[in-house]
């Protein structure tokens, strides 16, 4: 992987790219700055640009300054970004790390601050300073349409019409132009919230527990703050419902991350009906991407029947509340 010119070197600790996006973490030293700095930038396939992040929003971002978890817009370095940042491992790391993984424990903690970061910026920018759609939606939305794409989307759209059926595609379809940004509850949206942007700070670094940075500014856009809450809870669900099914205590400090989240936001302040039909629409959008931008695993067809079930109750199995019709996978 080459990364952009002007870049901080350092000795790299890790580097992994999709045909959507490149990531490489080096440690640069702890003289003057933070010990690690992540630079990311756009994959040869991604479709739009990074969004321009304006001297206008870093000066907001900046007073939004204050919680346990912050946002991190990185620095300009050529197509993509650089980010100092306090350790080597996202929050992501944490959630595919083995059962001895100390980070679990400061995990709930952190979601709590993220939700508190996010209501922050949902009602503190302007929507106007981010006027495009979601990214993820808008992609999503795209190859619904039959836009098949690149990689192995064109297999993945045959493979999902056959699982999905006409009624749930068509549900898919609607749920994406909520995410549209010119509805009356629009706010601006972080865009493309990721456990893997999101940085502990306790997690191969040296800061306390539940404070963390989260990565920023690549997809900025508009429209309801469910988008942003929903994209996560999908990738929580990712995990507690596909990947931690065999590890129940895993499992559990996923869902109470979910749960502290969401009190982190504001339990009440936004549609929580909403918020899963957003999650669905994230867990069937992660099948499209690592089809189009990695290629196609058999493994996909396990991820359609998440999505399936996610679609049949409008994501409730998500928000990880009581008495939701769901029950995780085991395959």
């Amino acid at each position: 992987m080459t990364a952009p010119t002007g870049t901080p070197e350092g000795t790299v600790r890790a580097a992994f790219a999709t045909g959507y996006l490149a990531t490489r973490i080096a440690a640069v030293g702890p003289e003057g700055g933070e010990p690690y700095v992540w630079v990311r930038f756009p994959g040869p396939r991604r479709p739009r640009p990074f969004s321009p992040v304006t001297p206008a929003i870093r000066e907001a971002v900046a007073g939004l300054s204050g919680g346990p978890v912050v946002l991190n817009l990185g620095v300009p370095a050529g197509a993509g970004r650089s980010y100092p940042a306090g350790a080597d491992r996202s929050a992501g790391h944490v959630l595919a790390g083995g059962p001895d993984n100390a980070g679990w424990h400061g995990l709930s903690q952190l979601m709590y601050g993220v939700g508190q970061l996010l209501h922050r910026l949902h009602t503190a920018l302007p929507k106007a300073w981010a006027a495009r759609e979601p990214a993820g939606a808008a992609r999503l939305s795209l190859w619904l349409d039959g836009e098949k794409g690149p990689g192995a989307g064109p297999a993945l759209h045959t493979a999902a019409r056959a699982r999905l059926g006409p009624e749930r595609w068509e549900r898919a379809r609607t749920w994406c132009e909520e995410a549209v940004p010119d509805r009356a509850n629009a706010v601006f949206l972080c865009g493309g919230v990721s456990m893997g942007s999101l940085i502990p700070a306790a997690v191969g670094g040296a800061g306390a527990p539940g404070h963390g940075t989260l990565l920023a500014g690549e997809e900025f856009a508009a429209g309801p703050p469910e988008y942003d809450i929903g994209w996560l809870l999908g990738e929580l669900a990712e995990f507690r419902l596909r990947h931690l099914t065999a590890r129940p205590e895993a499992s559990s400090h996923c869902a109470h991350a979910v749960r502290q989240f969401l009190a982190g936001y504001g339990t009440g302040s936004f549609d929580a009906a909403r918020a899963g039909r957003m999650a669905a629409l994230r867990v069937l959008t992660h099948a499209h991407d690592f089809a189009a931008y990695v290629g196609w695993a058999d493994d996909l067809r396990h991820h359609l029947d998440l999505a399936a079930d996610l679609i049949d109750t409008e994501g409730a199995a998500a928000l990880c509340a009581d008495g939701h019709p769901m029950t995780p996978r085991t395959t």
